[in-house]
């Protein structure tokens, strides 16, 4: 996969992540003001920060761990939809997004067409509920309903190494579930 191809692909998600944060504040009652950047340092909290649109989750799972899963050194970068790793070399990245229950069958159907370009399957999973997962040599996504969210792997291998990768993402939603 290209890196052209990568960034499109990685701007999409976060745009459809987006979309549905939205989608999830709107049902639950109304918009928070928005706020603008101003440069200047927010006062520190004693409170861990939660992402805009989400209620407070659980944190990140350190890299050392995502490392260990995905068999590449991987380095924990700010993201405001969840949770992304990047290796320091830029081959490989894992991005983890928490998305609401709501939204499962546009989650789902958005999978099932990142799956179609490179003629990948679909399967059924054990973890969570509603669990699906595709690979191919270059990226595999799993996706799961638990509870009253969405969890979303998505691993890219610039190298497309040909391993199939969907052990994975099947481990690190398994984190993301417990």
């Amino acid at each position: 996969m290209k890196t052209a191809d990568r960034l499109i692909l990685f701007a999409v998600l976060l745009l459809a992540a987006i979309a549905l944060g939205a989608c999830d504040r709107a049902s639950e009652g109304g918009d928070e003001p928005e706020t603008l950047a101003t440069g200047e340092p927010e006062a520190e909290s004693a409170e861990p920060a939660e992402l805009p649109g989400t209620d407070a989750d659980p944190s990140c799972p350190d890299a050392a761990d995502i490392a260990a899963v995905v068999g590449f050194p991987v380095q924990s970068k700010p993201w405001g939809m969840g949770c992304y790793y990047e290796t320091p070399d830029f081959e490989a990245s894992v991005s983890i997004m928490r998305i609401s229950a709501g939204q499962a069958d546009q989650v789902e159907r958005e999978m099932r067409d990142a799956a179609n370009p490179y003629g990948a399957e679909v399967v059924a999973i054990e973890p969570g509920d509603r669990g699906h997962a595709w690979a191919s040599p270059a990226q595999s996504q799993a996706y799961a309903v638990s509870g009253d969210r969405v969890w979303m792997i998505d691993f890219v291998t610039m190298s497309g190494s040909g391993a199939d990768k969907r052990a994975a993402v099947i481990q690190i939603l398994e984190m993301m579930i417990d």
